[in-house]
This record gives structure tokens, sequence and C-alpha cells, in this order.
């Protein structure tokens, strides 16, 4: 997600991204393997993007 905002023009100093999945878990699947196993730490696979600054409009640029 941060590539892809630097991509379409924001600025990188501006955008803090992490992964905090196994760092900081939620659930406990103890005794399960495979592909239940996936399925149960499902809820722990996310990320945290925040975007820090102000937009200006082309409107108010302009004087409008």
């Amino acid at each position: 997600m941060r590539d892809y905002l630097v991509a379409k023009g924001v600025d990188e100093q501006k955008i803090s991204a992490s992964g905090v999945g196994s760092n900081a878990p939620t659930t406990t699947c103890p005794h399960l393997r495979g592909a239940r196993l996936i399925a149960c730490l499902q809820p722990d696979r996310f990320a945290e993007v925040i975007v820090a600054g102000t937009e200006t409009h082309a409107s108010a640029a302009a004087g409008n």
C-alpha cells in the first residue's frame, strides 16, 4: 500500500506503514495445523497505514 501511494504522488515522508500480525496477536490457535491453523490466524494478518498531511484542492489554490 505504501508503494502504491508513493507511485500516485503522495510524499513518502508523510506515510507510516507497519505490519503487526505476529507482533500483536489477537487469536490463539492451540493444537491446530495446516489449513485450519492458517484460517484461525487470519484475523492477525493486517497492516496499518497512516498518511499525515493536508490536501490542497485546485479550487482553493485558484482562490475560489
